[in-house]
């Protein structure tokens, strides 16, 4: 999916956005910000350009990237380092109101999760905060052997095939780019993406785009075939515990779905006239 759109249509958002904010932070101890000031930073520095992916990553089926255009990258990471310290004390000041909640440094980010860590480790799950250049964010490791899982070997390889060992949550910030992926691959994806390092225009894609709106300012294209193709591991999962048989044979279907057809939206116009156009195999 990508899109321009003006972020002025969205105000009424913001106050939302904000009055959610005040309240979820009241009495939190958290650093004293002036919410509407830093609303109005990170509103004012969005140009309306965003694309966002949803794809396959290694096998896991549910990898996700998205990047904005901003008119200043650096004021933009600026107002979302402050956010990222409300989320903080929020969560610090939700966290002490829980019984029996385990003991966090919620100081920073990087002291919370070692303080995860060192209880959820022995578990067979790894949390570390990290950064690389301009990205930075939170590594998460799956050691199947350890995970306090019980049930069939063989139901658990499938997960595992499905899930993989190893999920990352990052965010990148360029001069002008910002960009946040999920997945495996999530901190070199969101790297690229800083770069400019991702095209999709295969085939298929023009094909639909021929038939759809003109001047488009939002796109949304779903491969079928390859969405098929990604889930067919959960799916055949998911059903093997109601009839084995049953969910061999859709697997299989799934698995063989063709690559290409593709279920389209795009929005366009000229002038006062708006087109919209849905493709559909």
């Amino acid at each position: 999916m990508a899109a321009n759109i003006d972020p002025a249509l969205f105000e009424a958002l913001k106050a939302d956005s904000m009055a959610m904010m005040t309240e979820l932070t009241a009495g939190s101890g958290t650093p004293s910000y002036d919410l509407a000031e830093l609303y109005e930073t990170a509103w004012a520095v969005q140009t309306g350009d965003w694309a966002m992916a949803l794809y396959q990553s290694e096998g896991f089926p549910f990898a996700f990237a998205a990047a904005a255009l901003t008119t200043d990258g650096a004021r933009y990471q600026q107002a979302m380092e402050k956010f990222s310290a409300l989320y903080l004390g929020a969560m610090e000041s939700g966290m002490g109101s829980m019984p029996g909640a385990p003991p966090v440094d919620f100081s920073s980010w990087e002291r919370l999760f070692d303080g995860i860590n060192s209880f959820s480790k022995p578990f067979g799950l790894s949390v570390e905060a990290d950064s690389d250049g301009d990205v930075s964010g939170v590594r998460v490791g799956l050691n199947w052997n350890q995970l306090p899982m019980g049930g069939d070997p063989q139901e658990l390889a499938q997960l595992q095939k499905i899930w993989g060992s190893k999920w990352e949550l990052a965010f990148g910030f360029g001069p002008v780019v910002v960009s946040g992926a999920f997945g495996p691959t999530a901190f070199a994806d969101a790297q690229k993406m800083l770069q400019g390092g991702f095209t999709y225009a295969d085939e298929a894609f023009r094909a639909s785009m021929s038939r759809g709106a003109a001047h488009p300012f939002l796109v949304t294209w779903v491969d079928t075939g390859r969405a098929s193709v990604a889930l067919a591991d959960m799916v055949e999962s998911v059903l093997m515990m109601e009839d084995g048989p049953s969910a061999k044979e859709i697997g299989a279907k799934l698995r063989a779905a063709k690559p290409g057809d593709a279920i389209t939206f795009t929005m366009g116009g000229s002038g006062t006239t708006l087109h919209a156009v849905l493709d559909v195999p």
